[in-house]
């Protein structure tokens, strides 16, 4: 089980660390896009601001050509005409921008009005709002700045119309009518080729977008049929797939349970195979023990010798304590062939002084007997039970592994009975039968040399190791094919869980092709939506412009028969216009100069205030556009309705701005008309100016859209730096690394034909899969996996060190008893010798208590004087008893010699008759060593060649004092030199005197 966790854990370690890369390439993938996008917003906002700088510059030449346009054509009138048209066309101009604006802000309402709210937009529109606050403060500055020319130019218009009431009081009804009409159908003529033209142009162009929007329609639905087959096949393909997978995983499942099925096997093997090594290691341990102790070793090169009783019989299973508590010691015994080699063996033991047991083959047996005759043959081994069926003979169930080993089995235990049942039982046949020998199957033995229970024994035999270790290579072998199994088992798992990846991968590419089609279908399907809609709205369009083609050819017609009585008209009324021209020089001159001025002062309020209110209105939208985003978004729908309705009176006021647009014009034309003289002049500067001006229009135009272009550059580059924000904080806080690095992490390898966004779904359901782990389990495993093979290791090695120092131990004891056996034979003889001469006619012994067992054995020692039937040293005197103690230490001197002994009052108890025989061992032994006895017999001070002492004088210091024994003749006194210490330990010469003993005693 730990080794799967350990696995579990390896292998979700793994898809972790693979979904974690995945995801830190693709979430760096998704930063670099990102940052690219806002590298991209930067440089076209960079060309978006130089773009609008160079429009800027473009618009304020632009409004200068027409300010010098318009005051060249002012100049050109010779009559109040010039004026009135200037005003007429500085209202058109001025309608037309406000058209602009109307145009602007509709298409802002219909962007408005697809677009969706945006809360991430308040921010922006917010300071959109300040600086169009800040730009109408300007305006109403510049406007602060006009007014003192505003008023005064006003004074000189009021002088301007004194001066023309003048004129008019002069000249009366004189004055004719200005010839305008002519002029103005010319013109309206004209303005319906333009429009002519530019309605064959929409139409042109209208027809190129519907053909377009066919092909587009075409293509989008093929799209969509392809897209819908695609799906409907993937759908059907999807069953098959999910059941294959189903299929593939419950294969899986088998493999994996059949795999750990194998591996139970495997363990249970394994352990058999150990449990069978480890009894033949037991079983050849055990016989190496029986052989040595049976000196089959030392015998083993000995001719005629088959082994030990073990290695030549074979015992039933169970038997084994009753065979060995009939045979006893003798199972240990070495076979040999005829009497002749047991002698050779024999010889062999006793020259290596070695112990063992030898049985021969091939010696006369004779039947056992009693003291009334021979005993009753027991019952051959035909079945029969002897004793009256109380038993079975142990010879039953014992098979010789050599036919001439059959009759010493029976010689050893053809008599022996197996009782049955417990030994309680079978007393009364045991005491019946005294000359039987009976045994149990519990290693129980009852004859007349006694009873005995339990021996108990290993079941050691050549058999019973032959069959151990014949079961060890059967369980090898059955342990090799189960590993054969395992791997094989293996293979199928990892072939199974192959398909199942495979499956779930084919699944995952299915789903994903069908969602694709799917997003396919539904994108095809939304574009042919909007493809009919916008060709319904060509259509209208078309239609529009067919209409209004028939009207304007109809008006073209009727201004076309009207023209050659206009003109007629136009002549009568230039030759009046020429009488009064000479009069009205000096006033014209004034009112040009006044019109110039007022032109220029209200082109200029104009500008102003049409900025102001462009500016109003931006920033009326901009307010309105905060509060819708402010507002919930359940207001969406009175939004849009406003919307709409806005949209309504912004076609409505561009209607009325169109009728007010033509009015506009038809004067113009007429008044253009009039100036019959400057006609040519005239139209030059008009098309100079409203060339210019369409170039102002245009530049307008493309400023606004530049400006709005920019914006949504901005929301866009905000929205992009938000995103790019919140992915850096999630890379940092859910991958753990930095940005620059995710940029850099290249894409793991992938399986062929998947995506790394597939891959990491995949990866993904699979965690699912695996559900929870325990995490440490794989380092638990590795240490468990370590400390098993440390502990195999440790194992062996001690099993090997076991057998080594059995071996030592085997060594050192032999060589222990070798060398105590001597010790002790030379021990025993000289004890023996030294007793006589202590205890003359007495006798004395050193014996071992279990000479069977002598590493464990006593020593015990037998003294008897001479006279005395006492064995025992507790019951002789203590002068006897340290006579005895001095005879087993002169006993071990004399076999172990020394260079010197030290004895500590060893003499003390001794009378004079065993002092003499003590002090004669101490000269015997005196001739070969030095002794050093401390004693306070004067005997033993008078067979000393030098004394020393310690002497304290009265009120003194103790100190050392040497006493030298002089040389004398044996049976004189004892004369002893006393003398002061010397630098060598003995007395100065000549310094002491000569003591008797006594007084030395006395001294």
């Amino acid at each position: 089980p730990l080794e799967k966790q350990a696995d579990a854990a390896r292998r979700h370690g793994a898809v972790v660390e693979e979904l974690t890369a995945l995801k830190t390439h693709l979430a760096g993938r998704e930063l670099s896009a990102l940052a690219g996008q806002l590298e991209t917003g930067r440089r076209l906002q960079i060309e978006y601001d130089e773009r609008e700088s160079e429009l800027a510059g473009r618009l304020a030449r632009l409004d200068a050509e027409v300010l010098e346009g318009e005051a060249e054509l002012s100049a050109l009138g010779t009559s109040d005409v010039a004026e009135i048209l200037s005003r007429a066309k500085s209202t058109a101009e001025r309608i037309r921008g406000q058209l602009n604006v109307v145009a602007e802000r509709r298409t802002r309402l219909e962007g408005e009005l697809r677009s969706a709210v945006d809360d991430g937009l308040v921010a922006n529109l917010e300071a959109d709002s300040a600086r169009i606050t800040g730009e109408l403060v300007l305006a109403s500055a510049e406007l602060d700045e006009i007014r003192p020319e505003f008023a005064e130019l006003e004074h000189s218009e009021a002088q301007l119309v004194n001066e023309q009431l003048t004129f008019d009081s002069e000249w009366g009804d004189s004055i004719a009518a200005s010839p305008t009409r002519a002029a103005e159908i010319r013109a309206r003529i004209e303005a319906l080729g333009v429009t002519s033209e530019r309605s064959e142009q929409e139409l042109d162009r209208i027809g190129r977008q519907l053909a377009a929007i066919a092909e587009r329609t075409e293509r989008a639905g093929e799209l969509r049929d392809r897209a819908t087959e695609q799906h409907d096949r993937n759908r059907e393909l999807e069953p098959h797939l999910e059941q294959a997978l189903t299929d593939a995983g419950d294969e899986h499942d088998r493999a994996d349970a059949a795999l750990s099925a194998e591996l139970e096997e495997q363990r249970r093997v394994d352990a058999e195979a150990s449990r069978w090594k480890a009894r033949a290691e037991a079983l050849a341990q055990a016989l190496d023990e029986a052989r040595t102790r049976a000196g089959a070793e030392a015998l083993a090169s000995s001719h005629g010798v088959l082994g030990t009783l073990l290695d030549l019989i074979a015992i039933d299973e169970g038997w084994e304590l009753a065979v060995e508590a009939a045979v006893g010691d003798a199972l240990l015994a070495v076979v040999v062939d005829g009497d002749a080699a047991a002698r050779a063996a024999l010889a062999t033991l006793e020259g290596r002084d070695l112990t063992g047991a030898v049985l021969a083959l091939g010696l006369p047996t004779a039947r056992p007997t009693t003291t009334d005759g021979p005993t009753t043959p027991a019952v051959g081994y035909d079945g029969l039970d002897p004793i009256g069926a109380s038993g079975s003979l142990v010879r039953n169930h014992v098979r010789p592994l050599r036919s001439d080993v059959g009759p010493l089995l029976d010689t050893l235990i053809g008599d022996a009975i197996v009782l049955r049942g417990h030994w309680r039982d079978s007393l009364g046949i045991v005491v019946d039968n005294p000359d039987r020998v009976f045994v149990t199957t519990d290693g129980d033995r009852f004859s007349q040399r006694g009873w005995r229970l339990r021996q108990g024994s290993s079941g050691a035999t050549g058999a019973a190791l032959e069959e151990a270790t014949a079961r060890q290579a059967e369980s090898e072998r059955v342990m090799a094919a189960a590993a054969e199994r395992v791997r094989a088992v293996r293979d199928r798992s990892g072939d199974a869980a192959k398909a199942r990846r495979s499956a779930e991968q084919e699944l995952h590419r299915c789903r994903a092709e069908i969602e694709r089609a799917a997003m396919t279908r539904d994108r095809a399907a939304a574009e042919l939506s909007a493809l009919a809609t916008d060709r319904e709205q060509l259509v209208d369009q078309r239609s529009a412009i067919f209409g209004r083609k028939q009207a304007e050819a109809g008006e073209l017609r009727e201004l076309l028969s009207e023209l050659p009585a206009v003109e007629d008209q136009e002549a009568a009324l230039r030759s009046r216009a020429e009488a009064l021209t000479r009069s009205r020089t000096t006033l014209e001159e004034r009112s040009r100069e006044v019109t110039s001025k007022r032109t220029e002062l209200e082109v200029r309020i104009a500008a102003i205030e049409e900025r102001r209110e462009l500016l109003r209105t931006r920033q009326a939208e901009t307010e309105a556009r905060l509060e819708r985003l402010v507002a919930e978004r359940e207001r969406a729908r009175i939004r849009r309705v406003g919307i709409e309705r806005a949209i309504t009176v912004v076609d409505g006021l561009a209607g009325r701005l169109q009728e007010h647009r033509q009015v506009v014009a038809g004067w113009t034309e007429l008044l253009t008309a009039e100036q019959q003289a400057q006609s040519e002049a005239a139209k030059r500067v008009s098309a100079e100016l409203s060339t210019t001006r369409g170039e102002r229009v245009s530049a307008e135009k493309e400023l606004t859209e530049l400006r709005e272009r920019r914006n949504r550059l901005e929301l866009s580059e905000t929205e992009h730096r938000v995103k790019l924000e919140a992915l850096t904080e999630a890379v940092r806080r859910e991958l753990d690394t930095d940005p620059e690095r995710a940029m850099a992490t290249d894409c793991p390898e992938l399986p062929d034909g998947t995506s790394p966004e597939a891959r990491v779904r995949e990866l993904e359901r699979e965690l699912k899969i695996m559900g929870a782990i325990n995490p440490l389990a794989l380092e638990e495993f590795e240490e468990l996996k370590a400390r098993h093979e440390f502990l195999d290791g440790q194992l062996d090695d001690v099993k090997s060190a076991r057998r080594d120092l059995h071996k030592l131990i085997r060594s050192i004891d032999d060589e222990i008893i070798g060398v105590f056996s001597a010790a002790y034979a030379d021990v025993s003889t000289n004890f023996t010798e030294l007793f006589q001469t202590l205890f003359p006619g007495g006798k004395g012994a050193v014996k071992m208590l279990d000479p069977d067992d002598i590493l464990n054995c006593g020593i015990e020692i037998e003294a008897k004087p001479s006279g005395k039937n006492v064995k025992k040293l507790s019951l002789l005197s203590g002068g006897e008893r340290s006579l005895v103690a001095l005879a087993f230490l002169f006993a071990v001197f004399r076999s172990r010699p020394s260079p010197f002994y030290v004895m500590d009052e060893v003499e003390a108890a001794l009378d004079d008759m065993n002092l003499s025989r003590f002090l004669a061992l101490v000269e015997e032994f005196r001739k070969e060593a030095q002794l050093i006895i401390v004693s306070h017999q004067k005997r033993t001070m008078e067979a000393a060649d030098i004394l020393y002492g310690v002497s304290m004088k009265p009120g003194g210091s103790s100190k050392v004092v040497t006493e030298k024994v002089v040389d004398r003749n044996p049976g004189q006194p004892m004369t002893i030199d006393l003398r002061e210490p010397g630098p060598d330990g003995f007395g100065d010469p000549g310094s002491g005197q000569a003591l008797e003993p006594e007084q030395a005693e006395a001294g």
